[in-house]
């Protein structure tokens, strides 16, 4: 099993928190929340769903918890102070 970190930025946007994933930024990775914690949640959960999309098709089975490809995900944040 390989893991996989990313870095991802959360930052104030007006009266919400924007989220994105700078290396998976080209692919959707990102999303909004109304607190920096749900920013942070929402964008877990799109480089859970991006993640698998760029392994081959024969490493797409996995357990629960895991990218959906057998490779674990690991975060680096980087959330406004």
């Amino acid at each position: 099993m390989k893991t996989y970190s990313f870095k991802v930025v959360v930052e104030p946007d007006d009266d919400r928190w924007h989220a994105y994933c700078p290396a998976l930024q080209q692919y959707g990775a990102s999303t909004w929340g109304n607190t920096e914690e749900e920013a942070f949640k929402h964008i877990h959960e799109v480089v859970r769903m991006i993640s698998p999309s760029r392994e081959p098709a024969r490493r797409r089975r996995g357990a629960a918890g895991h990218t959906g490809c057998g490779d674990r995900v690991t975060w680096q944040s980087s959330m406004a102070a």
